[in-house]
């Protein structure tokens, strides 16, 4: 076949490095979109991005002929020297080293999404790791509590 085709959605979260709450203010607006041009440099799509004080969900497409690790490390690596450069103060943004990403069918690409657009209201009612947790949970991945 010439072609490769793939309808290929992760739902991806990550935090700032030490869950420091750099994600405020001006901040956001003008990083989310930015984010979103280094994702298409790789052919991906951020459908949306949103998060709380520290930390982001993204719902991402994942073209056939790229994987989700060089992604995520371009995204990231990328974002936060830009974020260093362009505001004065936050010279020790950063994200985690990691990130946990789930694979999200078409059938739930709404509800993802839906979840995503949330999150501000959301985390006035969840922390963060409650959030974490319950994912991890609800997806049957194996986690160190010392590393949560």
């Amino acid at each position: 076949m010439p072609h490769s085709h793939a309808d290929i959605l992760v739902h991806a979260i990550f935090s700032t490095k030490e869950r420091q709450q750099f994600l405020q203010g001006d901040l956001p607006p003008r990083l989310f979109p930015y984010m979103r041009q280094i994702a298409k440099q790789f052919g991906s799509e951020i459908y949306i991005i949103d998060g709380a004080d520290d930390h982001v969900h993204l719902l991402i497409s994942i073209p056939p002929d790229r994987c989700l690790a060089e992604i995520m490390r371009v995204i990231k690596c990328n974002s936060s020297r830009w974020v260093r450069r362009e505001f004065p103060g936050k010279e020790q943004f950063g994200w985690q080293r990691g990130y946990t990403a789930f694979s999200v069918s078409q059938s739930k690409r709404t509800t993802v999404y839906d979840y995503i657009a949330r999150q501000q209201q959301h985390h006035r009612s969840q922390s963060f790791e409650d959030e974490f947790l319950t994912f991890l949970r609800r997806h049957k991945i194996q986690y160190d509590e010392r590393y949560i």
